[in-house]
């Protein structure tokens, strides 16, 4: 047997101590997360969804967020950490439980009222869990003053899901109660096309690497017209994210695309405010 050397026990020692640090840090993460939900503490911010041809708004994206001054080091980290833990499921449940009650807070000062949809982000399996307090959900969405056609899934593949035939029964209980889906991202991250296949979204959402410079991008600009026929075929709608550039909106209209969502139409706020196509697109539009 080797002899224990001052080097190796000094390695060890340092192993100890890294693991000690990240005990530590994992247990301060849990108890921030823990307050967060008991305090309501998430900071939610809307983002609009609007018709790239008309102007009119279509929805809202509703976003959750840590306090800046959380032991997070961003948003994606926080994300990141939720997804590792045994309280995903019961996290993603609070999420859309506290987006729902702060959408009703402002949506009746909207125009269109009902016609307002929410698209709340959800990872297939805290979907599957979600089913079983529908009736709860539908409730809830009741004493706010929504409806359940208010409501889209948006189906997060940004984590794969391990078994799509467990998602059969949810999706066909969902859409009998009025609810509609989703899938967030396409372009990126696990099996897009799957995922298009077994959910059969009424909306599919293109990710921002497939729409940023479209207009110079021959590859991304035969992707969306795959995907356009793919919608055109199966009735879904099509909505780019990330449109940042007035070119941008030229040209996904040009091809057919729905919907848009973007820094240029709109960033997130804590408030609902309408989003917009920008002045200059307008008044080249109406010329």
């Amino acid at each position: 047997m080797r002899p224990t050397t001052f080097k190796h026990v000094q390695n060890m020692f340092k192993h100890f101590i890294r693991e000690q640090k990240r005990s530590i840090q994992n247990t301060t993460k849990h108890i921030a997360l823990d307050w967060m939900i008991e305090k309501e503490a998430l900071d939610t911010f809307f983002q609009p969804i609007i018709s790239l041809s008309s102007g009119m708004n279509l929805g809202y994206e509703i976003l959750n967020r840590p306090p800046q001054d959380s032991v997070f080091q961003s948003t994606e980290a926080f994300y990141d950490f939720v997804g590792q833990t045994e309280m995903h499921g019961r996290f993603e449940q609070y999420c859309i439980h506290l987006s729902t009650k702060r959408f009703s807070q402002f949506s009746q000062e909207l125009p269109n009222g009902f016609d307002t949809l929410l698209f709340l982000n959800i990872a297939p399996q805290a979907l599957v869990q979600l089913e079983n307090n529908l009736k709860d959900f539908e409730q809830l969405l009741s004493y706010h003053g929504l409806l359940p056609s208010q409501v889209i899934f948006e189906m997060t593949e940004k984590q794969e899901c391990p078994d799509y035939s467990v998602m059969e029964k949810p999706l066909i209980t969902y859409r009998k109660a009025g609810f509609r889906f989703a899938v967030d991202d396409v372009g990126s991250g696990y099996n897009s096309l799957k995922t298009i296949t077994v959910i059969k979204p009424d909306f599919i959402k293109l990710d921002k690497s497939l729409i940023r410079y479209i207009d110079q991008n021959l590859d991304q600009q035969n992707m969306i017209r795959l995907l356009v026929n793919f919608s055109q075929a199966s009735g879904s709608k099509l909505v780019a994210e990330g449109i940042e550039r007035p070119e941008e909106i030229e040209y996904l209209t040009a091809a057919g695309i729905h919907y848009g969502q973007g820094y240029l139409i709109g960033r997130p706020a804590p408030l609902l405010s309408e989003g917009a196509l920008p002045i200059c697109y307008s008044m080249g539009n109406q010329t």
